[in-house]
């Protein structure tokens, strides 16, 4: 089974109902990735990646794969010129990166139901732990936009 796991590096206790879209997908909801398959693992244990920026960017790349029998996408870290690409062969998508050698090969649909589920977890524990984010007009402009 393929995953996508996450781990804030810390905790935002400020007001984030005015917040703006740049501090609210950049500065703020840090952490690390991992994602795994079976036995193998890709891990970004930087603590300084964007999730919930990479959450709302990964459910957009998924959906452009949905679109397309095959093709690749690619997401790049704007803190760095590490990349993650997803490529997708009809019914199997393979996930590899520009700092790694190995690479992760799942069914698309796995892939899918992983994207999906990671992206209602991170946005679930953010809203848990941020009063107020969920009036914040930014927020559910990216959500809606993203298609959450």
């Amino acid at each position: 089974m393929f995953e996508i796991k996450y781990r804030f590096a810390g905790n935002y206790t400020e007001n984030l109902k005015a917040v703006d879209e740049m501090t609210l997908r950049y500065e703020f909801f840090l952490g690390s990735l991992w994602f795994e398959k079976d036995d193998k693992k890709i891990a970004m244990d930087w603590e300084w990646i964007p999730l919930l920026d990479f959450a709302l960017c990964l459910h957009t790349l998924c959906g452009h794969l949905d679109k397309q029998p095959k093709g690749e996408e690619v997401f790049d870290f704007t803190e760095s010129d590490a990349t993650v690409s997803f490529r997708r062969e009809e019914d199997k998508c393979e996930l590899f990166t520009s700092f790694s050698d190995s690479s992760l090969m799942m069914s698309f649909p796995e892939f899918q139901e992983a994207v999906q589920l990671f992206c209602k977890k991170v946005i679930a524990d953010i809203l848990s732990k941020n009063a107020g984010l969920d009036n914040n007009r930014v927020f559910k402009k990216a959500l809606k936009n993203a298609g959450l």
